[in-house]
């Protein structure tokens, strides 16, 4: 999973975006006709005569000739060799398809089975409360999921945002904000003013790329177009606190010009920053922003900020981690720049907004962009761009009113900001003795399923127990498409985790544990690459669950106790997998507890220069530092499995 990064001098030179008659024209001719005919009628009868009669000689070479005709004659009459802008790619996608309700409830089963084992009383009272609801009322949810696929195209992301994100009425930050920062050692400069200014100025120049099209579109395996919808809310977006549900606005570019500054003074303890309130429950932040920040200069400078393309933070304190800016930043935007003062900078995220995955191509963007020439190798200073309009007005300062019946209020969310910090535990593991190429090309195994085959061996080595997996997977072939979320824990996975544990405690049956522990490996392996393929291509479990429980909630005013039971599961494990990066200036980002705050969270990506995997793992408690020690030696372990050798 590679990011196709446009040319550096494309990220670097200010674009201009001009409106000419040729993209006016462009522009018309796609949106009176984005999709061809004749390439709609190819491809539906051609799909269908592959798939029905598979294996025919005179049906391959005619899809060689289509794909020919398609790629040079064609194109060249229509698109005069046009490159696809941006967003051309979104109009041609599919709808995400809808699963069929029994296989949805046989794979959630068949996760649960090895987990709560299937003599339990508690798998038997939701198996029988899934058969009962099954019979009864899924096929009216099901329509009702029909009908707003035909009307929406994509029946579960509005739904999912909003329940998993926008009605989230906890505190925010630590909760669905998730942090990206680099390693120290790769910094091109030690002057954390001028870092930030090369980096913002690198995150801005993307939004008139983004406007006139210069975007690469993002291609899965270089072939499936994937929705860009999150490139939307990349700029100028926040999350706006109201009743029961909060709002996700994205303010047009006009409304977001020039540069709005306020500095707060440390006389007392700790300054009092409105930031501060963001982190409160959104129902205090709401009550809080009614009674003081909806008049005056408090609703004033409020507005500035909520219109901003992003903020940033400049830091005072040399002791602040990157992902320790609790307090000091508007975690209502989409993005926050965090800048420490040994040029250190963390971005911060909202997933409401977009996800972790589709974020760090971004960050890809911004770690090729930013080079040694964008700074003087003498003072470290950021380098003059002579084609950027430098000539810009001066910063405005934001001016805020304290109230007296504010400063408890302050007090408050200080404490519990520094509560969190406290609690919050980050370990980071970079791992070089082998990486991606020999998992997939010497051992013929997934490279996905190995390593969350590794997350669940170390998690039963560290409390003995198999573990709940979520695994968020980027679901974005379809139109306004994100994220599912796989169930990792199988029964294969379990007997593999088991006979893993074994080799290792029982020293007499140790060798030949070892063939047979390949064996199992391999299994856990090939249903993991299954489920991973079919939750990417729209036929995932969760996401059809929660629109379901939706949809029953609308048809009959009530609450299906059996659905909400099978949601609100917590998890032992979340994971996510990241595009793959060069070790050297690479971004790691640490996933947000979200409402998980017991497990352990881990994102992990697959490096090359050298070739290996760089794991992030954060979570509540002691427990990170132990998981991280021994998910090394478990990959170590891995690795002295007796393989069958390739030549």
């Amino acid at each position: 999973m590679d990011v196709n990064v446009e040319d550096v001098c494309i990220l670097q030179s200010p674009c201009c975006n001009p409106l000419g008659l040729y993209p006016l024209l462009k522009w018309f001719i796609s949106s009176m006709w984005p999709v061809r005919l004749y390439q709609l009628i190819l491809c539906v009868s051609l799909g269908f005569s592959v798939d029905r009669y598979s294996g025919i000689v005179y049906l391959e070479s005619v899809k060689k000739r289509i794909m020919y005709l398609n790629d040079w004659w064609l194109p060249f009459f229509f698109g005069l060799f046009s490159a696809p802008t941006t967003f051309q790619m979104d109009k041609v996608l599919p709808s995400l398809p809808l699963p069929d309700v029994a296989i949805t409830i046989k794979r959630l089963m068949g996760s649960l089975s090895p987990y709560l084992g299937e003599d339990s009383v508690h798998y038997q009272e939701l198996e029988a409360g899934l058969r009962k609801w099954y019979k009864e009322e899924a096929s009216g949810c099901q329509r009702r999921l029909k009908a707003k696929k035909w009307l929406s195209g994509n029946y579960a992301t509005l739904w999912w945002e909003s329940y998993t994100f926008l009605c989230h009425r906890q505190s925010t930050h630590m909760d669905t904000t998730f942090v990206a920062f680099q390693d120290g050692k790769y910094l091109q400069t030690k002057n954390p003013l001028a870092r930030a200014a090369v980096l913002v100025y690198l995150y801005g120049n993307m939004r008139p790329l983004l406007k006139a099209g210069r975007i690469n579109p993002e291609m899965f395996k270089h072939q499936a177009p994937m929705s860009m919808e999150q490139w939307y809310r990349l700029f100028s977006t926040t999350r706006i606190p109201s009743q029961n549900q909060d709002d996700l606005w994205t303010y047009p570019p006009s409304l977001s010009k020039g540069v709005k500054l306020y500095c707060l003074e440390f006389g007392g303890d700790e300054p009092y920053s409105p930031a501060v309130l963001t982190t409160l429950s959104r129902d205090e932040w709401l009550n809080e922003r009614s009674d003081y920040f909806t008049y005056g200069i408090n609703n004033a400078s409020l507005i500035d900020v909520e219109k901003a393309i992003c903020l940033v933070y400049l830091a005072t304190d040399s002791t602040l981690k990157p992902y320790q800016a609790k307090g000091n930043l508007w975690v209502d935007k989409s993005v926050n720049f965090c800048v420490l003062p040994s040029a250190d900078i963390s971005i911060h995220v909202d997933w409401s907004s977009m996800d972790p995955s589709f974020f760090a191509g971004v960050l890809e963007r911004l770690r090729v962009a930013e080079t040694a020439t964008m700074y003087d190798p003498a003072t470290g200073n950021a380098v003059y761009l002579e084609e950027a309009d430098h000539e810009c007005d001066d910063p405005q300062p934001l001016n805020w009113q304290c109230f007296d019946e504010m400063v408890a209020v302050y007090d408050r969310a200080l404490r519990l900001c520094r509560k969190d910090r406290m609690a919050f535990n980050f370990s980071s593991l970079s791992f070089t003795a082998f990486g991606r190429s020999k998992v997939k090309f010497n051992w013929h195994l997934c490279t996905d399923a190995f390593i969350q085959a590794a997350l669940h061996a170390t998690h039963f080595k560290l409390t003995g127990k198999l573990a709940l997996c979520a695994e968020y997977v980027p679901c974005r072939l379809f139109v306004n498409g994100r994220s599912e979320t796989l169930r990792s824990l199988t029964t294969e996975m379990k007997d593999f985790v088991r006979c893993f544990g074994a080799m290792h405690t029982d020293k007499l049956i140790k060798t030949a544990k070892a063939s047979e522990c390949v064996e199992l490996l391999k299994k856990a392996c090939e249903r993991h690459e299954f489920l991973l393929k079919h939750a990417m291509t729209g036929k995932g479990v969760d996401r059809h669950l929660l629109a379901l429980n939706i949809a029953y909630k609308f048809r009959t005013f009530k609450r299906c106790e059996v659905l909400e039971k099978v949601l609100k599961m917590p998890f032992d494990l979340v994971t996510c997998r990241m595009p793959n990066s060069a070790f050297e200036g690479a971004w790691e980002i640490m996933l947000p507890t979200m409402d998980q705050s017991s497990a352990i969270h881990i994102a992990y990506a697959c490096r090359n220069d050298p070739d290996g995997f760089h794991f992030s793992i954060s979570g509540m408690g002691n427990r990170v530092e132990s998981f991280t020690h021994i998910l090394e030696q478990v990959l170590l372990d891995l690795q002295n499995l007796p393989f069958q050798k390739t030549t």
